[in-house]
C-alpha cells in the first residue's frame, strides 16, 4: 500500500502540474490580442487570416481535394460478443505541408510540415465523410482559403519571419477552423479533468497511506486527505498568483519592448528612434502627412495590442488576492491609454467589451457538475453508512457475559453449543457450523465472453453460545451480518461451489442488541430484528472488523470528496473562473469537508448515544403499562379463589392502585418500584402458601408473567444505566464536550433503586 501511495502521489502531483500550465496558457492566451499580421510581434501571436499556398497542394486520401492538411480515418464495422455494432478504426493517415496566412496587412509563412503529429492540435470540424457497407471513411482538412485562428510563436529566420510551432514559450500550439472562444472552452475542460483527475490520484494516495499505517480513525484520515489535497492546490494558487504578478509583469515589459523595436523599425525612415509610446504619439502626429497610410494603420494597431495587453493584465488582477499581492508588488497602474488617440482608444474600448474568459461551455459540464454532486451526495451516504457500525463498535464497551445489559451490546467468546439445539451440518463440506452461506454458479456463455449465475444462494443458522471466562450468552444469529474467515471455494466442471461457516469454538465477536430470553425471563439473548441495526456477527477480531469497514467508509468519502472536486472546479470553468482565487478556494473545500465530515460524525455519535439511552428508558415504559394491564388480571384470580384471605386481597388491591405505568421523575418511581417489588414479595409468598391458589394454572401463568415482567425492567434498568454512564461521559471529554454545548445535548440522570429478581412460582402438575 505504502508503493501504491507513493505512485498515486507522484502521478497527481505530476497531471496536477500539467493542468497547471495548461491554466496558464488559458490566462496568456486571454491576455494576448489577436493581431493582424503586418502588427504581429516576435513570441507568443494570435492570428486569425485566410489560408494561402506556400508550395504544392497536398490530394487527400479518399476525396482526392487540393488542402495543405489533411487527416484521414477509415474504420469497419465490427460486431462485439453481445452483437452490438461499432466502428473499428483500421488506420489514420495525416500530412500537412507549409502555407501562408494572409489578411490585408500581409503575409507569414506557416511552418507544420514537422508537426503534423500530436504535438500540433489541428482543431478542424470534420470535412468528408462516406459509409459504404461495413467500411466508412472521415477526412478533416484545410483547404485554400479557408479561415483558421493560429496559436504559435513568431520568430525570424535569415530575415523572413513566419509562425512556429516548436519555440518554447506559454502557449498551446493550436491551427483552428473553431472561434478562439471555442478553443479556450475545449481547452478549459481538459484542464479541469487534468487538475481534478490529479487531485483525485492524490486523495486516493491519501487512503492508501491511511490504509497501510492501519489506521482506522476516521478524523485521523480526514485530516491526512485534507492536508494530501489541501497543499497542491494552495502551491497551484500561489504559482499562479506569482505568474500572474511577476512573470506577466515581465512579458508585458518584455511585449512593449519588442513592439516599440518593430515601430522604430517601421519609422527608420521617417524619424528618429523613440523610446516609449508617449512619445510616439508625439512623432507619428508630427509626420501624419508623411506616413503611408498602410503604416500609420499598423501602428496604430501595434499601440491598441499593447493597451489591450496592458488593460488585459490589469483586468485579470482586479480580484482578491491578486490585487492584494499587486499591491505588496508595487505594480504600476496601466498607462499607455492615456497617450492614445481618441480613435484608438474606441478601438481599445470595444476590444475590451468583447474580452471573454475562458469558460467551459456545452452539456459536458452541466452533465459533470450534476453527477459529481449526486455522486458526492451518494457515495458520502454510503461511508456513513459503513463508517456508523465501526463507529458502533468503537463507542460500544464489550461487556462481560456476566455483566451483560439490556439494550445495543457487544460480547466476545468462543461458540458453544447449545444443548437443546444441534449444530448444522454444511452443504458443502459436511461441517458442524451454527451458521453457514451457501452459493452455487454455473458458468454460462454469452457470445464470445462467459460468466458465472448464481443457481442457488441460501443461508441457515442454530443458536449458539457465546462463552467468556465469566459465563455464556445466548446468540440468535437470524437476520445478523455474519462475517467469517471460513471460505472454501470448489469447482466442478462448470460449477462453482462457495461456502462460508461459522464453526464450534470459533472465537467471535458479537455486536447486537440484548434482549429477554422468552424462554427463561430473567436472562438476556443477543438477537436482531430485519430492521434492527447494527448485528453483526464475525470471527475476525474487533480491529480487524474496525480496519474493513472503516476501509470501506474512506475509500466511499474519498471517492465523494473527488467528485465534489470534479463538480467544483467544472462549476468555476462554467463561470469563466481560471484566476488563483478559484483554486486557493479550491484547496480550502478539502478542511471545510473534513470539518463537516467531523461534525457529522461527532454529532451523529451523540444522537445515537442519546437514543440508546432513552431507547432503553422507553422500553421500560412499556413494561410498566405491560405489568400495569396484567394486575387486574391477577386480582379477579385472587379473590376467586381466596375470598377470605384479607391480607393477600389487600395486597393485590394496593398493588393495582399504586403501580406505575409510566416513568415521569426517575427518583419518585424508583421509590415507587421498590415499594412495589416489596408488595409482589409478599403475594409471592402468600401464594406459596394456598395450594388452592398454587393448583390454578392461570393464577400461576399471571403470577410467572408478572415475574418475568418485573425481572425486565430490573434487566432494561441495567441497560438504560450503563447507557447513561457512557453518554454523559462522552459530552463531557473532548471533543464532544463543544459539540454537546453547541447542540444543547445535556446529561441524563441515572435510573437508582434496589432492583431484585424473582424466581418464577413452579409446580409440578403431575402430583
Amino acid at each position: 500500500m505504502f508503493s501504491l501511495a507513493i505512485v498515486l502521489a507522484v502521478s497527481g502531483w505530476l497531471i496536477t502540474q500539467s493542468g497547471f500550465q495548461s491554466v496558464q496558457n488559458i490566462r496568456q492566451i486571454e491576455r494576448l490580442p489577436v493581431s493582424s499580421i503586418g502588427a504581429a510581434l516576435a513570441g507568443e501571436v494570435k492570428l486569425n487570416a485566410q489560408v494561402k499556398p506556400a508550395e504544392q497542394l497536398l490530394t487527400s486520401e479518399k476525396f482526392q481535394q487540393q488542402s495543405v492538411y489533411y487527416r484521414c480515418r477509415y474504420e469497419e464495422e465490427e460486431t462485439d460478443s453481445d452483437g452490438d455494432t461499432y466502428w473499428d478504426t483500421k488506420f489514420i493517415h495525416t500530412k500537412a505541408v507549409n502555407f501562408y496566412l494572409e489578411d490585408a496587412t500581409g503575409k507569414i509563412l506557416v511552418n507544420v510540415e514537422s508537426m503534423a503529429d500530436d504535438s500540433l492540435d489541428f482543431s478542424l470540424p470534420i470535412s468528408d465523410q462516406q459509409t459504404h457497407g461495413a467500411t466508412r471513411h472521415t477526412e478533416w482538412r484545410i483547404e485554400p482559403d479557408d479561415s483558421v485562428f493560429v496559436l504559435g510563436s513568431l520568430l525570424e529566420i535569415a530575415g523572413t519571419a513566419q509562425i512556429s510551432f516548436i519555440e518554447p514559450g506559454q502557449y498551446l500550439p493550436i491551427i483552428s477552423k473553431f472561434s478562439e472562444a471555442e478553443e479556450k472552452s475545449d481547452i478549459g475542460i481538459s484542464v479541469i479533468l487534468m487538475i481534478s483527475g490529479g487531485i483525485s490520484l492524490i486523495a486516493l494516495s491519501a487512503f492508501c497511506l491511511t490504509s497501510g499505517l492501519a489506521i482506522h480513525r476516521i478524523i485521523a484520515f480526514l485530516i491526512i486527505l485534507s492536508g494530501f489535497v489541501f497543499v497542491p492546490l494552495t502551491h497551484l494558487g500561489v504559482s499562479m498568483l506569482n505568474d500572474d504578478i511577476v512573470s506577466g509583469l515581465a512579458r508585458l515589459i518584455a511585449q512593449s519592448s519588442s513592439a516599440l523595436k518593430k515601430i522604430n523599425q517601421q519609422l527608420k525612415p521617417y524619424a528618429h528612434p523613440i523610446n516609449d509610446f508617449a512619445q510616439l504619439e508625439k512623432t507619428t502626429a508630427m509626420l501624419d502627412d508623411d506616413l503611408p497610410v498602410s503604416l500609420r494603420q499598423i501602428i496604430d494597431e501595434m499601440q491598441v495590442n499593447q493597451a489591450y495587453a496592458e488593460a488585459a493584465y490589469h483586468k485579470q488582477l482586479e480580484n482578491f488576492p491578486n490585487n492584494l499581492i499587486a499591491w505588496f508588488y508595487s505594480v504600476p497602474e496601466p498607462q499607455l491609454v492615456n497617450s492614445l488617440s481618441f480613435s484608438q482608444q474606441q478601438a481599445l474600448a470595444n476590444r475590451l467589451a468583447a474580452y471573454q474568459q475562458a469558460t467551459t461551455t456545452g452539456l459536458l459540464p452541466v452533465a459533470v457538475i450534476t453527477a459529481g454532486l449526486l455522486f458526492c451526495l451518494g457515495l458520502s451516504w454510503l461511508g456513513f453508512r459503513l463508517i456508523r457500525l465501526k463507529r458502533h463498535i468503537e463507542n460500544i464497551p464489550t461487556s462481560k457475559s456476566s455483566g451483560l445489559v439490556f439494550g445495543l451490546a457487544e460480547i466476545k467468546g468462543r461458540i458453544e453449543k447449545v444443548l437443546d439445539k444441534p449444530p448444522l451440518k454444511s452443504p458443502l463440506t459436511h461441517s458442524q457450523c451454527y451458521w453457514y452461506h451457501y452459493i452455487v454458479e454455473e458458468k454460462q456463455q454469452s457470445g464470445k465472453d462467459t460468466k458465472w449465475v448464481t443457481i442457488e444462494n441460501r443461508k441457515d443458522y442454530a443458536p449458539f453460545f457465546c462463552k467468556d471466562a465469566y459465563g455464556e450468552v445466548k446468540v440468535m444469529p437470524a437476520n445478523a451480518e455474519v462475517i467469517s474467515h471460513h471460505k472454501k471455494v470448489e469447482t466442478r466442471g462448470r460449477y462453482r461451489y462457495t461456502e462460508k461457516l461459522l464453526k464450534l469454538a470459533d472465537k467471535v465477536y458479537v455486536l447486537g442488541h440484548a434482549k429477554i430470553d422468552r424462554d427463561s425471563g430473567d436472562t438476556l439473548v443477543i438477537r436482531g430484528a430485519k430492521k434492527e441495526r447494527p448485528f453483526l456477527i464475525t470471527n475476525l477480531t474487533e480491529k480487524a472488523v474496525m480496519m474493513r469497514k472503516a476501509n470501506g467508509g474512506m475509500i466511499s468519502l474519498t471517492i465523494a470528496f473527488s467528485a465534489l472536486m470534479f463538480a467544483s472546479l467544472f462549476y468555476l470553468g462554467v463561470n469563466g473562473s481560471f484566476s488563483p482565487a478559484d483554486y486557493l478556494l479550491a484547496a480550502f473545500l478539502a478542511p471545510v469537508y473534513m470539518s463537516l465530515m467531523v461534525l457529522v460524525l461527532h454529532y451523529n455519535d451523540l444522537v445515537f448515544l442519546k437514543q440508546r439511552a432513552a431507547r432503553n428508558l422507553s422500553n421500560i415504559n412499556v413494561s410498566l403499562q405491560k405489568r400495569a394491564d396484567l394486575i387486574p388480571n391477577l386480582e379477579k384470580v385472587v379473590k376467586k379463589y381466596l375470598v377470605h384471605e384479607k391480607d393477600l386481597l389487600q395486597l393485590v388491591t394496593r398493588l393495582r392502585t399504586r403501580f406505575s405505568t409510566q416513568i415521569e421523575d426517575l427518583d419518585a418511581t424508583a421509590s415507587q418500584l421498590e415499594n412495589e417489588q416489596k408488595i409482589l414479595g409478599k403475594i409471592i409468598a402468600k401464594a406459596e402458601d394456598y395450594p388452592e391458589l398454587k393448583a390454578a394454572k392461570l393464577n400461576v401463568k399471571l403470577m410467572n408473567k408478572l415475574i418475568d415482567l418485573e425481572n425486565e425492567i430490573a434487566l432494561m434498568r441495567e441497560g438504560y444505566n450503563d447507557a447513561v454512564n457512557y453518554y454523559n461521559t462522552r459530552i463531557a471529554t473532548i471533543p464532544d464536550v463543544f459539540f454537546a454545548r453547541a447542540f444543547g445535548f445535556q446529561p441524563m440522570t441515572l435510573f437508582h433503586y434496589e432492583a431484585r429478581r424473582f424466581s418464577r412460582v413452579e409446580v409440578n402438575w403431575n402430583k
